[in-house]
């Protein structure tokens, strides 16, 4: 499956983030293809 993550926190230590990273790494490892876009690193 294709999995697109939209994520936006100011913070990178936030527990967003870390909801983030463990989600992406999660569907990742379970052999999905994850696409992320970190609104808040674009221009």
């Amino acid at each position: 499956m294709k999995v697109f993550v939209v994520y936006w926190h100011p913070e990178p230590q936030s527990f967003n983030s870390a909801m983030f990273r463990t989600a992406c790494e999660t569907l990742a490892g379970a052999g999905h293809e994850v696409k992320t876009s970190d609104l808040y690193e674009m221009p």
